[in-house]
C-alpha cells in the first residue's frame, strides 16, 4: 500500500496561517488489501507518529514536532477525518513558526 500526498490547496499569503486547506491523497493497494486493512495500516501509522512526536519533544526539535502533526494531518485527511486533520496541520505551523 502506498499513500501520497498529491494536492495541497489553502491561504492567501505567504505569512499568514490559513484558515484551512484541503489535501489530497492517493491511495494505492493491492487486490487483498481491502478498506479494513488500509484503516489499520493507518492507525498503526499514527500510533508511530505519535510515539515520535513524544521522542522530538524530549529533544525540543521543533522541525520533527511540526512534521509528525503534518504527517499525522495526512493521515487524518485520508481517514477523511478533516476537523482532526485540520487542527493537526494548524499544530504543524505552530511548531515550526
Amino acid at each position: 500500500m502506498t499513500l501520497t500526498p498529491t494536492m495541497v490547496r489553502g491561504g492567501v499569503k505567504s505569512n499568514s496561517v490559513p484558515e484551512s486547506i484541503t489535501l489530497t491523497c492517493d491511495v494505492r493497494s493491492l487486490p487483498f488489501q481491502d478498506e479494513a486493512y488500509v484503516r489499520g495500516q493507518l492507525d498503526k501509522a499514527l500510533e508511530l507518529c505519535e510515539r515520535a512526536l513524544a521522542v522530538f519533544a524530549r529533544r525540543d526539535d521543533r522541525l520533527g514536532i511540526g512534521d509528525g502533526y503534518r504527517v499525522m494531518g495526512i493521515i487524518k485527511t485520508q481517514q477523511k477525518l478533516y476537523d482532526e486533520a485540520e487542527n493537526l496541520f494548524r499544530e504543524s505551523i505552530v511548531a515550526n513558526e
